[in-house]
């Protein structure tokens, strides 16, 4: 009897939840937006710089096998 009022009272709550997310004001999401175009564009240059790093050491592997 009680595991079935838990799972009553429990399907109760889940269907009274709002699933709408909070509304924000403009100004806070054009800032969210400008801090994840920051971020994004750090983490590209983080990412070229890693890709630059692979190929110099792929190309100094490659002379060295040459010797």
């Amino acid at each position: 009897m009680m595991m079935w009022y838990m799972g009553r009272s429990n399907r109760q709550g889940m269907c009274g939840m709002n699933m709408t997310p909070p509304t924000q004001p403009a100004a806070d999401k054009d800032a969210q937006l400008t801090e994840l175009q920051e971020q994004l564009q750090t983490m590209q240059k983080q990412v070229q710089a890693l890709e630059a790093s692979a190929l110099l050491g792929e190309k100094q592997s490659e002379h060295v096998r040459s010797l």
